[in-house]
């Protein structure tokens, strides 16, 4: 009897250690075609390599175009199933670098970093023929991303020669926003969220026409905005909008409230 556990606890063994070596080394195309069967978020096309260490020449996320994404996997457990897996998508535009941990029902990440044209943010809730210009770069020291789309974030991001185009010509210097989450209830917000918002408070530096200094509140993928804007002495025009656009307030400034989408490739 103890001989024949044995042979079977060895069997289960060299049979788990089969299945890992078949999983380990299998075509990174088994990776898209389980993607495509569960629908997921992130599609890839053109793929390369193996599952373990891939690459997909064409790669989307939601949408969004990533271009090229490599990936590296480490640290696969069972149980509970997780790994950890290092990222680089080059895309025609965004380009995005980090690690992260995947769960059955979680992405997560405490280093991810890179950059996105600012032309993605959709303006057209302020003004018509309104337009972002410049880079946004970002770097997140913990982003959580749930099965459910339920988003929780800490980090930065720099608008590097922000700019509004079209409507306005507006030089807004360089604006710097902290990111950060807080739960349902603590925020005075219209987004609907069955959990979190993700709260940015932003103000801009350096030589500008337009001084902003606010907060934004956000699902992930509305956005609703809550700012003072004050216009320089020399651009009256500017000041001519915002009496428009926002509401008076002491010393000048005017207080601008609007919602909007987050539209990649606008």
């Amino acid at each position: 009897m103890v001989k024949l556990l044995r042979r079977l606890i060895l069997t289960t063994l060299l049979l788990l250690i089969f299945l890992v070596a078949i999983l380990w080394f299998a075509p990174a195309s088994l990776l898209g075609y389980f993607l495509e069967k569960q629908q997921a978020p992130l599609q890839l096309g053109m793929l390369k390599g193996q599952l373990r260490n891939g690459s997909a020449e064409q790669a989307r996320w939601q949408g969004i175009d990533l271009g090229k994404l490599e990936w590296k996997l480490e640290q696969f457990k069972f149980k509970p199933p997780s790994t950890l897996i290092n990222v680089h998508a080059t895309g025609p535009q965004m380009q995005v670098q980090g690690i992260l941990r995947a769960t059955e029902d979680l992405i997560t990440s405490h280093s991810l970093y890179g950059n996105f044209p600012a032309s993605w943010i959709d303006l057209q809730g302020l003004a018509p023929l309104l337009f972002a210009n410049g880079e946004i770069n970002f770097n997140f020291s913990n982003l959580d991303i749930s099965a459910d789309n339920i988003t929780t974030a800490v980090g930065v991001m720099d608008w590097h020669n922000a700019s509004l185009t079209g409507l306005l010509e507006v030089a807004l210097g360089d604006i710097h926003f902290d990111i950060s989450t807080a739960q349902k209830g603590e925020l005075n917000s219209r987004l609907v969220s069955d959990n979190q918002t993700i709260l940015v408070k932003f103000g801009n530096q350096g030589v500008t026409e337009l001084e902003l200094v606010g907060t934004i509140n956000s699902d992930g993928k509305r956005y609703q905005l809550d700012c003072l804007a004050r216009a320089s002495a020399n651009r009256e025009d500017i000041t001519r909008f915002l009496q428009k656009a926002g509401k008076a307030e002491a010393g000048g400034a005017y207080r601008i409230q609007f919602e909007g989408l987050f539209s990649p490739e606008n």
